[in-house]
């Protein structure tokens, strides 16, 4: 009957308007009945006493009993919740006290001048996968990017890649590593070399390349392995100097020029490079090339 589209639409909205009224119309009377009722004057026993209202005798026990049940209810998910807070706090303590050695890890972002660079101590039984969280979050990089590892095998003595096999990160080859599984002790050693012309410390080295577009390498330097500190949190960044470049300016040579933009006010990209790093750039806000706090360092 109607080929009109909108003509189509206007009846249903008509229909619509048309059963809400009516349902307001009926809930009124309703509502008015109800009010009605409620005026009606209390009638009263021959002794002019008032007579008992069951109704809201039994509401009000209903209401008593109610709370009575939600208060022993509130009483055993508060007792719950106190046992699951100290299971909680006793599994950290555990945690805390099954963390024996730690990693001692330098990162550097190579090729900055002045360098960029980091120390941070993590558990030993840390995946390379936790290592690079940790990396990316004491550098200052926000993790939107591919990221991939490179070291030297102990057993195979052979160079190796460790990535996120599971993920859409960036590999060579199906026979690499998974980050994932693979431990950071499993890779990194300290004095156990014996390849001629290598140093010693030739299996405490590695690499890790954040963003494979601008391409950010870390040199990694397995300093020491230390014992944990009792009640200490892990990981930890225990040193660093200066900010991590803003992410996507570009590689080590975009990151020198950035610099030497911003610090001069009469540079004709002044003001196009200050209005990216302040309003249009990940992490956007006020940027400073030699700041660095350490108190800033939060790990996730």
């Amino acid at each position: 009957m109607y080929d009109d589209e909108n003509a189509m639409r206007e009846l249903d909205r008509i229909i619509t308007r048309s059963q809400a009224k009516k349902i307001v119309q009926n809930n009124a009377a309703v509502f008015e009945k109800v009010e009605n009722n409620i005026k009606k004057p209390i009638e009263s026993n021959n002794s002019g006493l008032e007579k008992p209202n069951k109704t809201k005798e039994t509401t009000a026990k209903s209401l008593a009993i109610s709370n009575k049940k939600q208060t022993e209810t509130q009483k055993e998910y508060t007792s719950e919740q106190s046992g699951t807070s100290k299971t909680s706090n006793k599994k950290n303590e555990s945690e805390k006290s099954q963390i024996k050695k730690l990693y001692q890890f330098k990162i550097t972002l190579e090729d900055t001048s002045p360098p960029v660079w980091r120390r941070i101590q993590v558990p030993e039984s840390y995946t390379f996968y936790q290592l690079h969280r940790v990396i990316n979050q004491a550098m200052g990089w926000y993790d939107c990017h591919m990221h991939i590892f490179r070291c030297l095998n102990p057993n195979s003595k052979k160079k190796m890649v460790m990535n996120d096999i599971g993920s859409n990160s960036f590999h060579f080859s199906n026979d690499i590593l998974d980050e994932n599984e693979t431990k950071i002790s499993d890779i990194f050693k300290l004095d156990q070399c014996e390849i001629p012309n290598l140093r010693k410390e030739a299996f405490a080295i590695g690499e890790y390349e954040y963003d494979m577009g601008d391409s950010w390498m870390h040199h990694i330097e397995l300093e020491s392995i230390l014992d944990a500190k009792p009640n200490q949190k892990y990981p930890l960044c225990i040193d660093g100097k200066n900010a991590c470049p803003p992410e996507d300016s570009g590689s080590t040579y975009g990151f020198a020029n950035l610099k030497k933009i911003i610090s001069n006010p009469k540079h004709p990209e002044y003001k196009e490079m200050t209005h990216w790093l302040k309003s249009e750039r990940v992490g956007a806000g006020p940027y400073d090339p030699k700041y660095f706090d350490i108190k800033n360092v939060i790990f996730r």
